[in-house]
């Protein structure tokens, strides 16, 4: 897995597949407690994967971390460009 990008300022993720030449955005919503999110403005960092194994890990850790901080971090929503 390799990530490109500023990983210190994001609002805005692409999620890509080397092999497939697969890939999506997802933006974030703006949070409840943080009305100055500027989301007009992607910010963002690309996730690239080289295999269906490295998501599939990602997933699993993300869902652990859900489970720990749930109710404490903002939501992302999937984006399409149009």
């Amino acid at each position: 897995m390799k990530v490109v990008g500023n990983k210190e300022d994001v609002n805005r993720i692409e999620l890509s597949h080397k092999g497939l030449n697969v890939s999506f955005n997802c933006s974030m919503k703006p949070l409840p407690y943080d009305y100055n999110i500027d989301i007009s403005k992607p910010k963002t960092i690309e996730i690239i994967f080289k295999d269906s194994y490295e998501i599939e890990a990602l997933i699993d850790v993300l869902e652990k971390f859900k489970k720990e901080c749930f109710g404490l971090i903002g939501e992302w929503r999937q984006y399409y460009d149009e």
